[in-house]
């Protein structure tokens, strides 16, 4: 089984595409685009974390983006998502507010990090790959403005040393 990270897909949402000058035309081939990476790494029985702001359009594009998504969704909820309940409903396995896999906190935004812990984040789009705060805290952004619109494994980040460095 393989279990993914990512975060600010914000399918649908088109003004993303000028505030973080993603290399698309449209908001429909931006999403086409992230689905297509999406379903290139996983498969039914695989995974994926997703640190949030999944998406900026209706229920209805929501439901239908999850149907074409690969494997199984966690949803870390972002500022841009709904209710844990609605996005359940929508078509996410699971919803929290933050969740821990491998000794690492999985959050949206990145000053929830704790000191001299690591930490995958994302909120901040293009902002910064990585940040080492004074207190010790390190922050790996793993949204997928900084990761060429593609999942990142858990097994890659962690063998970057994230643990260890």
């Amino acid at each position: 089984m393989t279990m993914c990270i990512t975060a600010d897909t914000h399918f649908g949402h088109d003004a993303i595409r000028r505030y973080c000058d993603r290399p698309f035309v449209t908001a429909s081939e931006m999403d086409e685009e992230i689905v297509r990476r999406w379903n290139m790494v996983l498969g039914g029985e695989d995974a994926v974390i997703h640190l949030g702001d999944f998406a900026l359009v209706g229920v209805g594009r929501i439901e239908e983006l999850l149907a074409e998504l690969d494997g199984h969704k966690i949803l870390v909820l972002g500022n841009h998502d709904r209710s844990a309940k609605r996005m359940r409903e929508l078509g996410f396995d699971e919803v929290y507010k933050e969740y821990e896999i491998s000794g690492i906190r999985c959050v949206h935004y990145p000053e929830h990090a704790r000191a001299g812990e690591v930490t995958f984040a994302g909120h901040v789009h293009n902002a910064w790959d990585e940040m080492h705060r004074a207190d010790g805290a390190r922050i790996v952004n793993v949204g997928v403005d900084v990761h060429d619109f593609q999942l990142q494994t858990l097994d890659e980040l962690l063998g970057d040393g994230i643990i260890s460095g």
